[in-house]
């Protein structure tokens, strides 16, 4: 019933969506820019998703388990050694120390 809604706020984001039991992961893929752009739109898209649905979801009388979010950062080696110091540092996703962002776990 909400995952026919949900799915119209995701889909404005140009995000990708999975859905499992009380489980739900975005997917933002892009390519690496040297003016780091395309990684800028890419970190905040997810974010910018995930609070228009804690919106959608007040306003429907639900509760999004802020505790339970977490950020992969995944890059490939090719990608690492062609474009060094292009991938945010947690205080870029905006976590101001290691102890306020646990959740964000970066694979480089």
């Amino acid at each position: 019933m909400y995952l026919s809604t949900l799915d119209d706020i995701v889909s404005m984001f140009e995000v990708l969506c999975h859905y499992f039991a009380d489980d739900t992961q975005l997917y933002k893929r892009f390519r690496i820019f040297a003016d780091g752009s395309a990684q800028r739109a890419a970190f905040s898209c997810p974010s910018d998703c995930v609070k228009s649905k804690n919106s959608w979801m007040v306003r429907n009388k639900l509760q999004l388990n802020a505790g339970k979010k977490d950020v992969l950062i995944a890059s490939s080696a090719r990608s690492r050694k062609s474009k060094p110091g292009l991938f945010p540092s947690k205080a870029g996703l905006g976590c101001p120390n290691e102890r306020k962002c646990p959740h964000v776990l970066t694979l480089l």
